[in-house]
């Protein structure tokens, strides 16, 4: 299925537009240049830039070839630039099990609360 027939990725493209261009004229405006992107009007159209669909990043893509639909091509840099990862939260799993382990299980929630905090905080520091 098309990712552009697909309801629920529509649903949360629109969702993140609202929420990241509260004004409507903006939201419009990214609307059309959406259309505009689908069609493979202009340059979107040309070889290159279908070459390039299979070959280069999708962020960098729109980096080269999104000049002629600046809003959506700030939105699509903005989205696409973002790493996504799963280490934060395994970090955050990790901490908790070390914290939680049968020797720590008879402190006081405070506590716990304290040195989850503290192993973020150093775990933190230690990722910058």
């Amino acid at each position: 299925m098309a990712q552009n027939t697909n309801e629920e990725v529509m649903n949360g493209f629109y969702h993140l537009v609202e929420n990241l261009y509260p004004d409507t004229e903006d939201q419009a405006t990214i609307t059309t240049q959406l259309t505009q992107f689908r069609s493979s009007h202009g340059i979107f159209g040309s070889p290159v830039a279908k070459t390039a669909a299979s070959t280069m990043p999708a962020y960098q893509r729109w980096l080269n070839f999104g000049a002629s639909v600046p809003e959506l091509q700030e939105f699509a840099v903005r989205i696409l630039s973002q790493t996504a990862s799963s280490s934060e939260a395994e970090r955050n799993w990790s901490l908790f099990g070390f914290v939680q382990n049968d020797r720590r299980c008879s402190l006081k929630s405070e506590t716990l609360e304290r040195m989850e905090n503290s192993c973020q905080h150093e775990a933190h520091r230690q990722s910058n």
